[in-house]
């Protein structure tokens, strides 16, 4: 997650109204990350790195992300809304990106909050390419989330040591569940 136009917005406001405002919501995004069964790993600035499946890997880790993703857009737009009518400036916001793959957890300097590996550059480069307001996945992450997530296909993106550019999807918003329907051989409720 990266908080849009705090730069610009550190202009306009004394310090105390900037840390209120930026630092209350990446409170609010880290309890969301946390209620959904992701662990923040680090703040840096306006920023904050989050993962799921730290702790136990689960089938559902990308959803979980994603539907939290939703949520930090969701938080992003109300907070966005109150500095406008609060200082009349529009251009706060947030944006968010999400990958799927294998990465090192814990070791070095940082311990427990450290993670290594091309996975988090690539999750990084989602997030630094999302739009203002958007949730851009990976094609990795979007495997898993297609069918519970409505996606809008994004021109491909160079990606730092990756040959040609990747596939990238916007998450739109969560599918509705259809009354009956079957996931994972469990029928629904």
């Amino acid at each position: 997650l990266d908080v849009v136009g705090s730069t610009d917005l550190s202009r306009r406001l004394d310090p105390e109204d900037l840390h209120r405002i930026v630092d209350g919501t990446l409170e609010r995004c880290a309890s969301v990350i946390v209620q959904h069964g992701g662990k923040v790993l680090n703040f840096a600035g306006d920023s904050m790195l989050a993962v799921f499946g730290a702790a136990e890997s689960r089938d559902d880790d990308a959803q979980r992300c994603v539907i939290a993703g939703l949520k930090l857009l969701e938080i992003g737009s109300s907070v966005q809304k109150e500095v406008c009518t609060e200082f009349g400036f529009a251009e706060f916001n947030v944006r968010v990106g999400a990958h799927s793959g294998s990465v090192l957890l814990g070791g070095g300097v940082d311990a427990e909050r450290n993670i290594r590996g091309f996975h988090v550059n690539y999750a990084a480069r989602m997030e630094q390419t999302a739009p203002v307001g958007g949730l851009r996945v990976s094609a990795a992450t979007c495997r898993l989330i297609q069918d519970d997530f409505e996606v809008s296909p994004q021109n491909p993106i160079v990606v730092k040591g990756v040959e040609k550019p990747q596939d990238t999807y916007l998450v739109v918003r969560h599918k509705p569940k259809a009354f009956g329907a079957t996931r994972n051989g469990t029928d629904g409720l």
